[in-house]
């Protein structure tokens, strides 16, 4: 599609691919471990599978606390480029928003501290897509 997400040669789409990846292990794995050990309606399922398994309430904060310095890295990022990956929208812009957006439901909202990301993410929140 255009305009194109993934980038259109192969040094963008390892650019896009790389920013997705980070988002990926160090965004939302730390969130979904806040998460499963932090909502209510995890106990007793803080793994996904057949069996129970307790919350544990430190793997939740630790998760906060990743998510947190996931998050100052995005701000370090969106200092120097006005998008994530490119200095244009991509994918990894559209993973990014998501992850930011999850953190307010482990009670982490994109602090003052990060100014970039929150010019970012006010940003991305006016595009008609963010609405949906």
């Amino acid at each position: 599609p255009e305009p194109n997400l993934m980038g259109v040669d192969g040094r963008e789409q390892a650019l896009v691919m790389n920013w997705h990846e980070q988002i990926l292990t160090e965004g939302f794995l730390a969130g979904g471990e806040a998460l499963r050990n932090f909502v209510k309606g995890f106990e007793n399922r803080a793994l996904t599978g057949p069996k129970s398994f307790r919350q544990i309430p430190e793997l939740a904060e630790r998760g906060r606390i990743r998510l947190e310095l996931f998050m100052e890295v995005l701000d370090q990022r969106l200092a120097q480029s006005p998008y994530v990956a490119l200095e244009r929208f991509t994918m990894a812009d559209i993973g990014a928003f998501v992850c930011a957006d999850f953190a307010s439901w482990v009670k982490l909202p994109v602090r003052d501290q990060c100014p970039n990301l929150r010019r970012w993410l006010d940003e991305i929140s006016a595009r008609p897509s963010a609405s949906v």
